[in-house]
Parts: structure tokens; sequence; C-alpha cells
């Protein structure tokens, strides 16, 4: 099972990607315990954009808890505001800059792609596209000195021409934020947001439950609105 996290900050971000500093260490205390219980499906945990908050308050906590993750980073956007996301206008976020990233590394976690810019890959022409994941995969393989072979879709979208230049450029793997997505080339996450409990999670951790039902409703409910949130606010 894998979950995707956003933020990780003290303060008011005007959305619900950010968890807090302590409800992390909880939910994480909750997380360790399931690893720990032999359950048959571990849990994996992935951080979407790159902010620069996660060396200042997840990745102290992650260490503690003997967790590492992948990062996803928008390349042409490091050391940047988070211009793309609606929540920039009243409470702008840093993405991590190269030497940043490269202090992740150190720490044990992986660095793959989010796309150079985090457009909607599907409305890109084959030329923007492939640009689009070719230049992430490249400046980031730079920079990390590690292979990069998976792209997680910005927001969560894509379709079969976006799979197969994914391909053709080099990536391995898909993620979405969809958790039914069960490849051959994309998988599924659980996105965890500010509203989200250790019981949540655990109910998302609970497969063909009527609690993870539930779950999958309220994931399709938020993704839709932080989608039309997007077109609203766009500042890019």
């Amino acid at each position: 099972m894998v979950l995707a996290f956003h933020k990780v900050e003290p303060r008011l971000t005007w959305g619900v990607t950010n968890y807090s500093p302590g409800r992390f260490l909880r939910l994480l205390d909750s997380l360790a315990l399931h690893n720990q219980s032999g359950a048959a499906d571990g849990v994996s945990i992935t951080f979407d954009d790159g902010y620069r908050s996660f060396l200042d308050y997840a990745d102290p906590a992650l260490i503690e808890h003997g967790f590492t993750t992948t990062i996803f980073a928008v390349s042409s956007l490091a050391g940047k505001r988070n211009s793309w996301d609606y929540s920039s206008i009243l409470a702008p976020s840093a993405h991590m800059t190269a030497t940043e990233l490269k202090r992740c590394i150190l720490h044990g976690h992986r660095v793959q792609s989010h796309g150079k810019t985090h457009r909607d890959l599907r409305s890109l022409s084959d030329r923007e596209l492939k640009d689009e994941l070719a230049g992430s995969k490249d400046w980031i393989e730079n920079v990390t000195e590690e292979e990069v072979c998976e792209i997680c879709y910005p927001f969560g979208l894509y379709d079969r021409r976006v799979e197969d230049v994914a391909k053709e450029v080099g990536y391995k793997r898909g993620w979405s934020m969809n958790p039914r997505d069960k490849g051959p080339f994309t998988y599924g996450r659980w996105g965890v947001y500010g509203f989200d409990t250790p019981l949540t999670v655990n109910a998302k951790l609970s497969p063909d439950s009527f609690a993870s039902e539930l779950e999958f409703l309220k994931l399709r409910a938020t993704n839709g609105m932080a989608r039309a949130g997007r077109f609203a606010f766009w500042t890019t």
C-alpha cells in the first residue's frame, strides 16, 4: 500500500494537502506499528512536489520512525515557489533546490519525477509532452546521479498517450492518485490530507472493507474539488 503526502508544515497553507508536524508524528507511530505487525500489505510513503519544508519537518520524523520515502520533484521549479498551485496566492511554498534534493538522497530517500512544470500532461502537444517528461528525468538524474525510472503524474492525471510517451523516454512505472490503478505501467496511491486521522488512514489500508469504500468516495470528491480550484485560480 502506497500513501501520498504533499506538505508537512506548522502553518496554515490554505488547502487540504498540509499535514501538521505533530499529527504527522502520531500518524507515523500508527504506520510503524502496522508494518511491524506483519501485515500482508506493508505501507510505503511518497511525497509529491518536493517542498522545502520536507527537510525541516517530515525528514526528521521519517528517520526517527525508520521510514524512507520517494520524493517526486518538479524539476524546473527547484528553489522556486509553487506558482502552479492556487494555494500559493495566499500562502506560497518553496520547492527544494538541487542541493536540498541531494541532501534527501544522503538521508536515504529517493528522488523521482513529477514532471518539469507541474502541468496536466494530457493537455500537452506530443512535443511538449516529450520535453516535459524527458526534461524532468534528465535534470533529476544529473542532480542526484541516480536513475529516474518513475513518473508521478501531476494532479494524478494521465491517459494512454501519456503512458506511451513516458515509456518511450525511459520511465518504467507511473503513479496516479487513484488507489485502484493496478498497472501494468501505472499504479495508484492513497492520498493523505489534512483532515485524515490514523483511523481514516487505517481504513484506506483495509482493502475491500466498507470503510475503505467510504475513503475512496471521499478521495474522489477531494480530487474533484482540487481540480476545480486549480482551474479557478490558475496563476501561471
